[in-house]
Parts: C-alpha cells; sequence; structure tokens
C-alpha cells in the first residue's frame, strides 16, 4: 500500500505542486487522492481529509498566497489584465433561459465541487460564449463571478498584443500564470483576436504559435476558478479551440417577450400608452439587449430634460430609428397622437413618413 501511495500519480502531482508553489491545483490533487484511498484505506484516506479540511478550508492559507501574487504586467510596465467592479444588482439583467440554467448550474455545481471529486468529476471550469455585440456576454461572465464570489479578471488585448516577435506569446503565459494560481473567473474578451485559425495564410507564425499557447493554457486550467471566452466572430476561431472548453455557449438577440421585459423594466414607474409602447417594443426586434437599453436611456433623457411626454419620446426615438411597422399601424398611432392633441398633422406626417391626407381621411 505504502509503495503504491508513493507511486501514485495523485501523490506525484501533489508533491510536482508544492514544488511548482502552485497550492492551487494541490486542492483538486488531494481530493482525487482522499477518494481513491477510501477504497483502499479508509483509516488514511480520513486523516489526510482532516488535515485538508484543517488547513485549506478552514483557514485563511490560500487567500493570503494569493495576496501576495503580483499581477502581470508586460516589458513597457503596462496591466495585462483588468478587475472588474462587481458592485451591481443581479436583477437588472434579463438573460435567455438557457444562459440563466449555466449561470445556476455553474454556481451549483462549485458549491458542492468537493462532492463531484468524490466521484471523480470536476465542476465546470471553461465556458465559451459567441453571440453578437451586446447581447450580455460580458455581463453574463460578471453575474457568474459575483454569484460564486470570486474576483473577475478581464484579459487587456490592447496591451497583450506585442508588435515584438514571441512578447505576445509571453504575455499571455504571464497573464495565464497569475489566474490559475488564483481563486477566480477571467474573461478572456475577443478571443478571435488570439485564437485566429491557424489554417489562415495571412497570419504570421507568431499569431500561430500564440493559439498553441491558448490551447495549452485552457488544457492545464484548474477546476477550482472559471475560465470565459467571448467572441463576436465565431467564424475566425481556430477549430481545436471549440472542442476544449466544457460549455459553448451562444447568446441570440432578444425576442418579442424579452424584449418586452427590458422595456418595462426600464420604464417602471413611467405610465406609457399601451399602444405606443407596443409599437416601440416591435420597433426594437433585431436589436440586441445593449442597443436597446442605450434607446431607452435616450428616451429617458429626453423625457426628463426637455419635460415632454413618454409617448412623444418613445414615437421620436423609434421614428428616428426608422423602425416604423407597415403603414397600417402608422396611420394608426397617427390618430391617436392627433386625437390626444399631443402633436399635430404636420410632425405626425414627418415623423411617420404618411401624408397629411392619410391622416386626415383616418380620422374622417
Amino acid at each position: 500500500m505504502k509503495e503504491e501511495l508513493l507511486t501514485s500519480e495523485e501523490t506525484i502531482e501533489i508533491i510536482i505542486d508544492l514544488l511548482k508553489n502552485n497550492k492551487k491545483n494541490i486542492k483538486t490533487n488531494i481530493n482525487k487522492l482522499i477518494k481513491n484511498l477510501s477504497q483502499t484505506d479508509k483509516s488514511l484516506s480520513k486523516k489526510i481529509k482532516d488535515a485538508y479540511i484543517n488547513k485549506y478550508e478552514n483557514s485563511s492559507f490560500l487567500r493570503s498566497v494569493n495576496e501576495n501574487i503580483d499581477r502581470p504586467v508586460s516589458g513597457e510596465n503596462l496591466n495585462l489584465i483588468k478587475e472588474e467592479d462587481l458592485n451591481f444588482d443581479n436583477n437588472e439583467f434579463i438573460f435567455q433561459k438557457n444562459v440563466d440554467l449555466l449561470i445556476e448550474n455553474t454556481y451549483k455545481e462549485h458549491k458542492q465541487k468537493e462532492k463531484l471529486l468524490e466521484y471523480g468529476l470536476e465542476p465546470t471550469k471553461s465556458i465559451l460564449f459567441h453571440g453578437a455585440p451586446g447581447v450580455g456576454k460580458t455581463m453574463t461572465a460578471k453575474i457568474i463571478a459575483k454569484k460564486n464570489n470570486l474576483p473577475l479578471y478581464i484579459l487587456d488585448l490592447s496591451t497583450i498584443m506585442n508588435s515584438y516577435l514571441g512578447k505576445t506569446g509571453e504575455n499571455i503565459r504571464k497573464v495565464f500564470d497569475f489566474t490559475m494560481q488564483k481563486e477566480c473567473v477571467f474573461l478572456i474578451d475577443e478571443l478571435d483576436a488570439i485564437a485566429k485559425q491557424r489554417s489562415d495564410e495571412s497570419e504570421v507564425g507568431e499569431l500561430k504559435r500564440l493559439v498553441t499557447v491558448l490551447l495549452q493554457s485552457i488544457d492545464n486550467w484548474p477546476s477550482t476558478s472559471i475560465l470565459i471566452a467571448a467572441t463576436n466572430h465565431p467564424e475566425l476561431l481556430d477549430r481545436a479551440v471549440w472542442r476544449r472548453f466544457d460549455h459553448v455557449l451562444e447568446f441570440d438577440l432578444p425576442d418579442i417577450k424579452e424584449i418586452e421585459l427590458i422595456v418595462s423594466q426600464k420604464l417602471k414607474n413611467i405610465s406609457a400608452t399601451e399602444l405606443v409602447l407596443n409599437t416601440f417594443n416591435k420597433s426594437c426586434i433585431g436589436l440586441s439587449h445593449g442597443l436597446i437599453k442605450k434607446e431607452l436611456n435616450k428616451v429617458l433623457k429626453d423625457m426628463i430634460i426637455n419635460k415632454k411626454n413618454i409617448d412623444i419620446c418613445l414615437l421620436e426615438n423609434l421614428s428616428i430609428r426608422n423602425k416604423i411597422i407597415d403603414r397600417n399601424e402608422r396611420i394608426i398611432i397617427a390618430d391617436f397622437f392627433y386625437k390626444k392633441k399631443l402633436l399635430s398633422q404636420r410632425k405626425l406626417s414627418e415623423l411617420l413618413e404618411i401624408s397629411r391626407d392619410s391622416i386626415r381621411r383616418f380620422n374622417n
């Protein structure tokens, strides 16, 4: 038994991690060792487990080690990562069911990671997000970090990319050396900038080597943390990148039900007319979550600063975007505003791109 223990893969990995001062990976490997020992020597397994809990779970050991790790900087002494502020209200954000489910499952897995390790399983440790800009990829990473009570580090591409051959790969290694020693969520935004297809003949050898460095780093990522990568251009990614992640999640543009939730949440306590609100919601189809919120911010600013009616502000906003729906609905909207004496026929004709004669005929 003693000979098996001394030559076991788990023990060797723990010794290597101790020699490398890679204390974070020790947690994963000790759990594997405890599980294997429980099948052959329960007394020794319990002994190691008790010592492990006393040293790691009930102390600030890892935390104190992590706090002393210097943040990675480039050769020009520029920070290679940014720590994101997580002081926000989770309830302000509306996501599709598949996104909510991923957030919740990731949380549950990491909450019970020791139990998973007992069965030789690991919690989700790497996720790839792809979708249009403004659909909530970065915000989802923030919520995962906050829900799991972990710091969020974001790769700073402006300092990572270096014109000197070899420097970009060196910067990537520095960043992974740092984040792999921390319990954290690490977000690589715009992954396509550093993980382009290696078959792309327009790319120099340095960028191809960079992909290899990145793939190796993803493979070695510890299960005590969560690596998230995001891209707006999935078609540019190297094919080998896709299979490296535990989960791949596509973010879609919001459907009409999600749009209604976003708008109602943003305009809470403000009474807009249902007809106008429904027209505005329809006009937002095809926009991302972020763009819808930007348009609503414009509406609210217009209403507050210029002391205008909310219905007029909504109408003017969707008219400017040229997203008004079919002609019959435009005439119905014009009739509503004219009868309420909110806007003149001339102004309605301008905004809705219908003739004043059409408005008059509808009113007769």
